[in-house]
């Protein structure tokens, strides 16, 4: 009887140490599913939270990106009418172009840069190495202080382009869109516009087109990389030469776009007083085929 007794006691025991086994795995179980409960609040809650803000930020890049390809096509037909009209037209308006060589010389002699210029000759049309275009040698000879021949070498230069864009390289203008996106992926739209300038716009008053353009930025690190980017060499003497009566007087006599021309040949030689030369420069001056 005794016996029977202990042995009740025992599998008593026994079965109230497996409830409370059971139990206690019970409540662990439910406390990790608890946890991991709250654990998805915690992520799912911030994110419903910001589904609006995601929303808005896809809407207004949306917007953005309509407006970017509506500047690019209005743009394209202005710049496609400058090119085929003044930069690389179906025949060299040889008195236009005499025009431009005259307002640079005499503005140069008028501060002391330049002091005699030989007659500007043209030769017969060659066909060029790109198809449907040719090209005629422009050749003149003058002498200049360093500074004139430096403008006149920089003019040169500028002829055939358009936009502040087209004064910075390929890289420059990948960095400054790709900083642009980092920064403020709406301001792609206040970039592409800077960028688009006409140069003498620019150039005429820069401090506005930068101001205008920051609006959209306020990180020292994108100002920094901005500010570095127009200090490019070819921005500088923009900025000198076209900012200054070179440029108004172009504008003025509207000889502003200029026709596309390379350097063929420039020959320098020291001129009868300290820092002045004499230089011989050969120019192609481009133009469109009938094939084009």
């Amino acid at each position: 009887m005794n016996r029977r007794k202990g042995q009740r006691r025992v599998r008593t025991a026994l079965l109230l140490t497996v409830g409370v086994s059971m139990l206690a795995i019970s409540g662990s179980l439910l406390t990790k599913h608890a946890q991991a409960v709250l654990e998805v609040q915690e992520i799912s809650v911030p994110l419903v939270a910001d589904i609006p803000n995601f929303e808005r930020r896809l809407a207004m890049l949306t917007d953005q990106i309509e407006l970017a390809e509506l500047n690019a096509a209005t743009s394209l037909g202005s710049e496609e009418e400058y090119i085929n009209v003044f930069v690389i037209p179906e025949s060299i308006d040889f008195d236009r172009l005499l025009a431009v060589f005259d307002v640079v010389g005499s503005e140069l002699k008028s501060q002391g840069l330049l002091s005699e210029i030989s007659e500007i000759t043209m030769g017969d049309p060659i066909s060029s190495e790109e198809e449907g275009l040719e090209t005629r040698k422009l050749s003149i000879k003058f002498s200049a202080h360093e500074n004139g021949v430096q403008a006149f070498l920089s003019l040169v230069k500028f002829a055939g382009l358009l936009s502040v864009g087209d004064m910075l390289s390929e890289d420059e203008r990948r960095i400054l869109l790709q900083k642009t996106e980092e920064e403020n992926p709406a301001g792609v739209v206040a970039m592409e516009q800077f960028l688009s300038t006409d140069i003498l716009s620019y150039t005429g008053d820069p401090k506005t087109h930068e101001t205008q353009l920051l609006r959209s930025f306020t990180s020292p690190l994108f100002v920094k990389s901005f500010q570095d980017t127009l200090q490019s060499s070819l921005m500088r003497d923009a900025r000198r030469i076209l900012g200054g009566q070179i440029g108004t007087r172009l504008s003025q006599h509207d000889l502003w776009p200029l026709p596309l021309m390379m350097f063929d040949e420039v020959r320098i030689h020291p001129g009868g007083a300290p820092r002045w030369f004499t230089l011989s420069v050969a120019v192609k001056v481009y133009s469109r085929t009938n094939a084009l």
